[in-house]
Order: structure tokens, then C-alpha cells, then sequence
């Protein structure tokens, strides 16, 4: 805030939009968003999370698109399709279902002592 102070000066007074934005960023943008993270990342595996920061200037530059009518290049569409396809396939895959036929593991094998035999040079002969 110091930082933020030397450069700005402080607002002349708080109109109704001010304080309706204030109270946007103060429960939608942080308490909820905080709420949703923390559920999520609860619920989620830890490569799932990693993926899912992501996601915030993807959002942020739909939301430019949709509510500001802000323009896409068509680098940053490439970039969301690349960021999208990153988080699908980092993605745990559940373990596949399995079939009668197929063994989960190789099956076990027991080691039995074999009766002594002679030599091979024995068994020639010589």
C-alpha cells in the first residue's frame, strides 16, 4: 500500500459503484474464490492442482473478451487451446476396468528345489 500511495492519490470520495465494486472484489473475488480453492484442492489429487493455476489469465482474458469487448489475436486463442489441452491431459486417468481375462499382476510363481542331477559332462559321457 505505501508503494500503491506514493504513486496514486487517495480517491475524493466513494460513490455507490465504488463501494459496490469494493464489496464485488471483497466476497466474490477473494472469500469464494478462496472457498472454491481450498475445496478443490482438498478434493483434488496434487498434479490436478497444479494444472489449475492455469486457468486464471484464460479467465481473465474471456472475461476482457465477454464484459469489456476486448479483442482476441489469434495467438492468445492458440495459447487457451494449448492451456486447455495441457490441464485435460495432466489429468490422472482412473485405472482402466479389468477384464476376467487379464491378471491386475503377473501371477505369483513359487521356486521349488529341484533333485540334485549329475553334471552335464557326466550326463555325455565324459
Amino acid at each position: 500500500m505505501p508503494f500503491w500511495l506514493s504513486l496514486e492519490d487517495l480517491p475524493g470520495g466513494l460513490t455507490g459503484s465504488n463501494v459496490i465494486g469494493f464489496a464485488y472484489l471483497i466476497t466474490l473475488g477473494a472469500i469464494l474464490s478462496y472457498i472454491a480453492w481450498f475445496r478443490g484442492i482438498e478434493r483434488l489429487p496434487a498434479v490436478a492442482v497444479s494444472f489449475l493455476a492455469l486457468g486464471s489469465p484464460v479467465v481473465a482474458t474471456l472475461l476482457g473478451y465477454l464484459v469489456k469487448d476486448q479483442t482476441l489475436s489469434a495467438l492468445q486463442i492458440v495459447g487457451m487451446v494449448v492451456i486447455f489441452l495441457a490441464v485435460v491431459l495432466g489429468q490422472p486417468r482412473p485405472p482402466g476396468p479389468k477384464s476376467e481375462g487379464t491378471p491386475s499382476a503377473p501371477p505369483r510363481t513359487t521356486v521349488s528345489r529341484l533333485p540334485d542331477r549329475p553334471a552335464l559332462k557326466q550326463e555325455r559321457g565324459g
